[in-house]
């Protein structure tokens, strides 16, 4: 198997619900962060409400287009975030 890291530790892997002893694992987007503050989000909710694209929301955050996509993820599997026309690309790809 392909390993997304040069390094990886065996450590308890709680997977589907099972605990699996020594299992290898890949932590993905471990050099990106994740961590939003309250402003961001506010920011980010005024943008995205607006109709504006990621890479808009992103230049405004000034954080990374993929930052942002995860937030937009995370918050529509959490059902936090409204659905718009043209999605993640916003009103802009429908002019």
């Amino acid at each position: 198997m392909r390993s997304l890291s040069e390094e990886r530790s065996k450590i308890d892997v709680i997977q589907d619900g099972a605990i699996r002893s020594g299992e290898p694992y890949n932590v993905v987007a471990e050099d990106h962060n994740l961590v939003w503050l309250d402003s961001e989000l506010d920011i980010f909710y005024n943008l995205w409400d607006a109709g504006k694209p990621v890479w808009t929301i992103a230049e405004k955050l000034r954080r990374p287009e993929c930052e942002v996509g995860y937030l937009v993820i995370y918050l529509d599997t959490k059902s936090k975030l409204n659905r718009r026309p043209g999605g993640a690309w916003g009103e802009e790809v429908l002019s």
